[in-house]
């Protein structure tokens, strides 16, 4: 009888505890599940990828050595790829072009809606257009295929409204953690440029970590646990030099302002025209990149490589600021194309060539510092990415995380800071908050560009004429 007591009275303790604690352990265990998911599929992404890059070189190699025959398979590999992925993009989900972080976070606002296809629409048209050469990054796309997978999850199991503002917040988080192989970046972007549209609580922030562990630990157990960006490893820098990190967080600042406004004129000026004008843009676009793939590979591409060639110091301060430029161009460029692409590495890469060129100067202004130019290239990398995207702590985490300098948290606060503070002065908004306006602006202009096309129809009359709606 006493047993018996005892385990009824075990059961509705545990039925209590369970009832109590139901959301925690659904959004815990979700958060795994879609970590373990999306692990794998932004290993897979980039495993493909480089299996891509593989081919191409090995195309190349057909070339028998003809500087001319290179350059024309790379123009026409270039042109293919990309007309492949605008294709795919246009025909099955619109959506799915650009960098898609902006999506996400109309989903988590409630004016966007992920489809089910986003995922499968952008992971090939991503790569079809990372592969093309183009000036973008994997992981914008690897953030929104995350969402997407999250989102499938949260329909599949019918989780209600509380849990999947979460669910899809963690999802993004594992993606930017696993393109990045940075778990603690994933958690703090969340909270910090989806801070508007995530609901907080502590079961919310449960999820969002376990995702980010998870897709940590199945891309280290795959890809291993290299760092992101190989750098030397820094120690502090002297006092006294703080203020030079203020000055390039200022002019950090103003790039930031001229990077947004660029891309987004860019943007329009590739969509509001004619057909025929956009085709032949983005032709030449690929033309031109197809020609730097094998004449100037840093110039091109994602941003890797020149970040490894720029910290190998073999450029000068003048080459260091015209592949600044070059880049610069190429990503404002490469985005307005509409393919599948994000422009988070882009801009870490933008910000490692310029910091260098000026840790540079400093070097040969202030030779009594003696400070190594490496560190302004680090705090360059965090700087344009808060400059742009208007999260400064992400990208702070973000850059110690891909370079293991840690040391260097003052320097970066310090850059960041004041790149952020010059934005908020001239009252900028978030890049990823701009193209979210745009594609709604725009999706509102062509319905009411096909709602005036109907009421112009012409609707014939009992005399066998044709009249206009707007004359009935």
């Amino acid at each position: 009888m006493q047993t018996t007591l005892i385990s009824i009275m075990s059961n509705k303790v545990l039925d209590t505890y369970y009832k109590n604690n139901r959301h925690i352990w659904v959004l815990v265990l979700s958060g795994a599940v879609i970590g373990t998911m999306i692990g794998l599929l932004a290993t897979a992404f980039q495993l493909l990828l480089d299996f891509i890059f593989k081919i191409k070189l090995a195309l190349f190699s057909f070339s028998g050595g003809n500087l001319f025959i290179e350059i024309a398979m790379s123009i026409s590999l270039s042109i293919v790829m990309v007309l492949i992925s605008i294709f795919i993009v246009k025909k099955f989900a619109k959506e799915a072009g650009g960098s898609g972080i902006q999506e996400v976070e109309g989903a988590l606002k409630g004016c966007r809606k992920i489809r089910k296809r986003v995922m499968p629409v952008k992971f090939i048209s991503g790569l079809f257009s990372l592969g093309s050469g183009l000036s973008l990054g994997k992981e914008g796309p690897s953030i929104h295929m995350a969402a997407a997978l999250a989102q499938f999850f949260v329909d599949k199991f019918k989780l209600t409204t509380k849990y999947a503002n979460a669910v899809i917040s963690a999802g993004a988080g594992a993606g930017l953690a696993a393109a990045f192989n940075t778990p603690l970046s994933g958690i703090i972007f969340v909270i910090e440029e989806m801070n508007r549209k995530f609901r907080f609580s502590v079961s919310a922030i449960k999820c969002v970590l376990v995702a980010c562990i998870m897709s940590t630990v199945i891309s280290r157990a795959i890809m291993g646990n290299p760092p992101a960006i190989r750098v030397e490893t820094f120690s502090s820098v002297p006092q006294n030099t703080l203020w030079l990190f203020m000055v390039l967080g200022i002019i950090f600042g103003y790039f930031g302002l001229l990077f947004n406004k660029s891309l987004i004129k860019v943007a329009n000026f590739f969509s509001e025209g004619s057909k025929k004008r956009y085709w032949t843009l983005v032709i030449i676009v690929c033309i031109i990149f197809g020609i730097g793939v094998v004449l100037s590979p840093n110039a091109v591409g994602g941003g890797y490589i020149v970040i490894a060639n720029t910290l190998d110091y073999n450029l000068s301060i003048k080459m260091l600021l015209v592949l600044f430029v070059l880049r610069f161009a190429g990503v404002i460029f490469s985005y307005g194309t509409g393919v599948t692409g994000g422009i988070f590495a882009p801009m870490i890469a933008l910000g490692t060539v310029f910091g260098l060129a000026y840790g540079l100067s400093v070097a040969q202004l202030f030779p009594q510092y003696n400070i190594e130019p490496g560190v302004f290239a680090v705090a360059g990398m965090s700087a344009l990415f808060t400059a742009t995207v208007g999260a400064p702590l992400t990208g702070i985490v973000l850059v110690m995380e891909m370079t293991w300098n840690f040391h260097l948290l003052l320097p970066l606060m310090i850059t960041c800071f004041s790149a952020s503070m010059l934005t908020y002065i001239h009252h900028q908004k978030p890049i990823y908050d701009t193209l979210l306006r745009r594609t709604i602006s725009n999706e509102r202009k062509q319905q009411a560009k096909e709602k005036n096309e109907r009421n112009q129809k012409p609707t014939p009359n009992t005399s066998g004429q044709t009249i206009s709606k707007e004359e009935i």
